[in-house]
């Protein structure tokens, strides 16, 4: 009489429990954006079309160039470098300032697209590099490797 699982059974079972969590670890990493600003690289993408809740429901489609939204970006920039000037930022570690922080010091204004959608962003500025990475949201319109949590 035999009971329990045979060898077979038993290594089909870990595969398949493996697979799950290789596929569970892959998900988790996709949304949580886990080193995502890392990258050196920084290209533009559309993310699915959707409205802000503060936006205008009447406004029609117009067709936005990506050269605005990297003025938008640079925008951004030039607010994230005052921003750093005026608080003195020191170190050699990398700082997170938001596009609401901005607006709260009154260094800039909120952010619209020419077809009306409200943007929210976030400025990483590298210390040690001096460098500034600008991340913009507007819209249909995300910058690559865009992350929410950090707006």
């Amino acid at each position: 009489m035999r009971r329990g699982f045979g060898l077979i059974a038993m290594l089909c079972f870990c595969c398949f429990l493996g697979l799950c969590l290789l596929t569970s670890a892959f998900y988790y990493h996709q949304l949580t954006g886990v080193n995502s600003y890392h990258t050196v690289s920084k290209k533009t993408s559309k993310s699915s079309s959707y409205r802000m809740k503060n936006d205008y429901s009447g406004v029609g489609n117009v067709s936005v160039s990506n050269q605005e939204y990297h003025d938008l970006e640079s925008k951004l920039i030039a607010a994230a470098k005052l921003y750093v000037k005026n608080n003195s930022i020191t170190g050699n570690h990398k700082v997170i300032v938001s596009l609401q922080t901005l607006q709260n010091q009154k260094i800039i204004e909120r952010i619209y697209d020419s077809n009306g959608y409200s943007c929210n962003g976030y400025v990483i500025y590298d210390l040690l590099q001096n460098h500034y990475t600008p991340y913009l949201r507007c819209g249909s319109y995300r910058s690559a490797d865009y992350i929410n949590r950090l707006e």
